[in-house]
């Protein structure tokens, strides 16, 4: 987890406005932004269920049963956040069968 942290999620200055998700402001430094350790591994697993073809809206009740009332995302924040951390990756396209 602490790896985790540190590589993809590593503290960052404050940008001054809108906090990115799963970031808050450090108690020590208030001009640094450190991540969530309790939101991020909710986080990476609604991501991998993206990934894996499950739908948006699914994936964010998904993350917002885990992570409580005080860090709810929208599904259009869920598709942003997953822009920021993982560009270039779509959803798994499911089979339909065509009715003849």
């Amino acid at each position: 987890m602490d790896e985790l942290l540190k590589g993809k999620y590593p503290e960052l200055p404050h940008p001054g406005k809108r906090l990115p998700y799963g970031y808050k402001v450090s108690e020590s430094e208030p001009r640094v932004i450190v991540p969530i350790p309790s939101v991020i591994p909710v986080l990476e697993e609604a991501l991998n269920q993206l990934d894996n073809g499950v739908s948006i809206r699914v994936a964010c009740d998904f993350l917002n049963s885990r992570v409580g009332p005080l860090y709810p995302l929208s599904h259009m924040g869920l598709t942003r956040v997953r822009k920021r951390l993982r560009p270039g990756t779509t959803r798994k396209q499911t089979v339909r069968k065509t009715v003849v």
